[in-house]
């Protein structure tokens, strides 16, 4: 096998991500952000 044949590593995450049937929707990204990154208030 060439190196050309060989895929990068963008295209193995796009093809695994395509598999998996991932949702691309903006709604989706702000919806999972929000669940990892909580924010927590200030102690004053």
């Amino acid at each position: 096998m060439s190196k050309q044949d060989t895929p990068t590593q963008s295209e193995k995450f796009k093809a695994l991500a395509k598999q998996l049937e991932c949702d691309e929707s903006e709604a989706a990204f702000e919806k999972a952000v929000k669940r990892v990154a909580k924010k927590t208030p200030k102690q004053q």
